[in-house]
């Protein structure tokens, strides 16, 4: 969950820092008592920031260094995609973060099975499953991947058993 809002954090911190560029600017703040619009919308902008670990912050910094660097066109393009995310209905949004590695523990745990598995077949067993993946469309890999995997475990289950 904490990812999920890092991420969040990050994306919105991107579409800030192209629209409201003035916190990142380099001019002295003003006096604590000429308190301005413009202060308290950047003590509201910092206010995320306050709690994050030094490594987040570093994260953050690279971030913002990469934007700068970025052509307006390609800020514009970012600012549109991020739109694009948050206009998303949830669960879409989560098989995309799914898609891009960011997968569920329950995913973690069956990653973790299907290293053992493939470790313990041999060379002409792990052809035959590479084979057998290669051959299923697409759309459909995932199914003949967690089908694989149950076959092994039932395997595995069986041998235990005797």
């Amino acid at each position: 969950m904490n990812k999920i809002r890092f991420t969040n954090l990050l994306f919105c911190l991107a579409v800030c820092s192209l629209s409201t560029p003035v916190w990142l600017s380099a001019q002295a703040p003003e006096p604590p008592e000429q308190e301005t619009a413009a202060t308290a919308h950047n003590s509201t902008l910092i206010e995320p920031f306050l709690l994050l670990e030094d490594h987040e912050l570093d994260e953050l910094i690279a971030i913002l260094q990469r934007i700068r660097k970025m052509p307006t066109e390609q800020r514009i393009e970012l600012a549109n995609t991020v739109d694009r995310f948050r206009r998303m209905p949830e669960e879409q949004r989560r098989n995309l973060r799914e898609g891009a590695g960011r997968r569920g523990q329950s995913k973690a745990i069956d990653n973790d099975t299907w290293r053992q598995m493939m470790s313990q077949l041999s060379p002409d067993q792990r052809l035959d499953v590479q084979l057998r993946l290669q051959d299923a469309p697409v759309n459909e890999r995932q199914v003949v991947r967690q089908t694989i995997l149950n076959e092994w475990q039932s395997l595995q289950s069986k041998a235990e058993a005797d």
